[in-house]
């Protein structure tokens, strides 16, 4: 605080010293009316817009007793507490939410597992006991890449589990029979 209260005395008095002396270049610079020759007109400026300058006698009192300031090497020794209660929380928060995208990843990866495994399954059941169907199906599949292959597949079985019911229900029970 008692830095802060230096270092803004000494910028106000420079600011000062800066304004005397520019007011008294720009009072030099005006040119007198003697020296306009009758061709040229320049007009005659006067100064006195400039506000009256504060009284700073009192400042020199204030830098002496500034002038005992301590080094640059006690400057900078405060006690910075790295773990105070809000970094603790937002440590906590980050660490939840990274656990919780973690286990989300997992289970997601798992019921990816899950349902690839399942249409495995479907594939499998249909080509061993449905081939009539499947040779409707395998063309609604072809040229698709994996992925595209996958969707598609899952999107053929709930398609059927709401057209036929009762085969779905058959192949379940044959799917059932794999495992």
């Amino acid at each position: 605080m008692c830095m802060l209260r230096r270092d803004f005395i000494l910028s106000f008095t420079s600011v000062a010293a800066f304004l005397l002396s520019v007011r008294k270049q720009c009072t030099a610079f005006v040119q007198p009316a003697s020296l306009t020759t009758s061709n040229i007109h320049v007009p005659v400026v006067e100064l006195h817009a400039l506000p009256p300058l504060p009284d700073l006698s009192h400042v020199g009192s204030f830098l002496i007793s500034a002038s005992n300031d301590i080094g640059i090497e006690e400057a900078f020794k405060d006690d910075i507490q790295f773990i105070d209660p809000t970094i603790k929380l937002e440590l906590g928060v980050f660490a939840a939410v990274v656990l919780l995208l973690v286990a989300a990843s997992a289970l997601l990866g798992q019921m990816d597992n899950a349902i690839e495994k399942v249409l495995g399954d479907f594939e499998k059941t249909m080509k061993s006991k449905y081939a009539s169907k499947w040779i409707e199906i395998e063309d609604e599949l072809e040229g698709l890449g994996s992925a595209e292959r996958t969707q598609k597949l899952g999107a053929i079985m709930e398609r059927m589990q709401k057209e036929e019911p009762k085969l779905m229900e058959r192949v379940n029970a044959d799917m059932a029979s794999f495992n």
